[in-house]
């Protein structure tokens, strides 16, 4: 199911492909937690 919602973005064009929306993701998550991990 996941994949199939990244297939899509990606089909719509505002991903490259599955690596950039996995790249994204992953440096959203970690501006996201900047504060715990500066904290630990």
């Amino acid at each position: 199911m996941d994949l199939g919602r990244i297939d899509l973005l990606v089909q719509e064009g505002f991903y490259g492909n599955r690596s950039d929306f996995i790249r994204t993701a992953i440096r959203n998550q970690l501006v996201a937690e900047a504060d715990a991990v500066s904290r630990s």
